[in-house]
This record gives structure tokens, C-alpha cells and sequence, in this order.
């Protein structure tokens, strides 16, 4: 009976050590500091919201698309995290913004503004983007230079939910989307976010964007 009793105790012991251990494992890659510098193809932008769906009254004009975000983020295959400095200012005053940030497109279409994305200092700046780390490493803000070129909609704010494992990212944010039907107004849309480490050879063309799960790609009529 002693011997029962002792190996029993033995084997809850194994198991909770073995439990511990695990625990920790997780805790451990949870808290893992990013490691963002590189480029990253994005697979999937998933709109969270029904608010993010197109409103079959209206047509799809370019009008009515532009600065829709879920129509602006179609051509987004990819994302650079530089390590360049963004310093913004004159010859006596400058102010650093954070690092250069580049989205990357193998699409051409005009309406997307694409032939934008390289050409900046066409604009009088050295770049459209910039990202920082948050304090504690585990997270990234972004912003614009000039939030109104390329667009507003550009810009990925309010990360949250950061799942990283050096190749694989995923996080939820906040982007700007023009309210549909309204001339210039505003909303934020919750969006989750998969990108996977990656070289430019490896960005395709195909739109990473889905509404509540369901691929979209409309392009406005001709």
C-alpha cells in the first residue's frame, strides 16, 4: 500500500514539474522582444467589423473606393521595417521621427497610388512612414509624415495582441477608412494582421485582404 501511495506521489510530482515547465516555455516565448528589421510579405489583413464592408448602393467608382481602406490595403503585399533614421526639420532644428518603414507593391494599377511608394523625395521628404518599438520591445507603433499622401488609410496604429516567433507575426491594430458615402470623413477599423519574414523575391500580387473572413478584391468599374 506504501509503495502505491509513493509512486503515485512520484507521478503527480513528474506531471507537475513537466506542467511547470511548459508554463514557463509559453511565458517565455510570450515574452520574447520583436525583432521587426527586414522584410516581411504580408499574408492576411482581416477586417474585424461589419462596418469594414462595402455598401452594395453605392458603385464602385474610384471616388467612392479611394481612402476606402479595405480597397487601398488591396495592393499591400509587403512591408520593409528599416533601420534607417527619419529625422524631419531644417538645418537648425530636427526632429526624429523613428525609423524609415516602406510598404511594398507589385501592383500598378493608377488607382492605387503605387508609383508614390518610391518616390517620396518627389514630395520634398525622405519618406512617407516611419515605425518605432514600443518601450518594453514587445510591440511597434507606425506613422505618416504627411498623413494625407499616399493616404490616410496607411497608417497601422493602437497594436495590440502580439503573437511573434521571429518568422511569423500576427497583431491586431487600428487603421483609418473613409466613411463610405461621405465625402472626407473618417472612421477606425479594427483590423488582424498576419505578416511571415520574407524577401522581396518572395511578394506576389495577390490581395492579402479579407472582411470577417471573406477574401475582397473589388476594382472600381471602368
Amino acid at each position: 500500500m506504501k509503495k502505491s501511495f509513493l509512486l503515485m506521489a512520484i507521478t503527480a510530482l513528474t506531471l507537475t514539474m513537466f506542467s511547470c515547465k511548459k508554463d514557463d516555455a509559453k511565458s517565455d516565448n510570450q515574452q520574447k522582444k520583436l525583432e521587426l528589421e527586414g522584410t516581411w510579405i504580408i499574408k492576411n489583413i482581416n477586417f474585424t467589423t461589419e462596418e469594414a464592408k462595402w455598401q452594395d448602393s453605392l458603385e464602385l467608382t474610384v471616388k467612392n473606393l479611394h481612402n476606402y481602406a479595405p480597397f487601398m490595403f488591396v495592393p499591400m503585399n509587403g512591408v520593409e521595417f528599416t533601420t534607417t533614421d527619419l529625422n524631419v526639420g531644417n538645418v537648425d532644428s530636427t526632429v526624429y521621427l523613428g525609423k524609415i518603414l516602406k510598404f511594398i507593391s507589385n501592383r500598378t494599377e493608377p488607382v492605387f497610388h503605387t508609383d508614390l511608394f518610391d518616390t517620396p523625395e518627389e514630395s520634398g521628404q525622405a519618406a512617407w512612414w516611419f515605425w518605432n518599438y514600443s518601450e518594453d520591445g514587445k510591440s511597434f507603433s507606425t506613422g505618416s509624415v504627411n498623413p494625407n499622401i499616399p493616404s490616410p488609410t496607411y497608417i497601422i496604429k493602437d497594436v495590440t495582441d502580439v503573437d511573434y516567433d521571429g518568422t511569423i507575426l500576427k497583431f491586431k491594430a487600428i487603421v483609418p477608412s473613409k466613411i463610405l458615402g461621405s465625402g472626407n470623413t473618417y472612421q477606425d477599423l479594427p483590423v488582424e494582421m498576419t505578416f511571415v519574414r520574407g524577401s522581396k523575391a518572395d511578394i506576389g500580387t495577390t490581395s492579402p485582404i479579407t472582411i470577417m473572413g471573406v477574401a475582397y478584391n473589388d476594382m472600381p468599374e471602368q
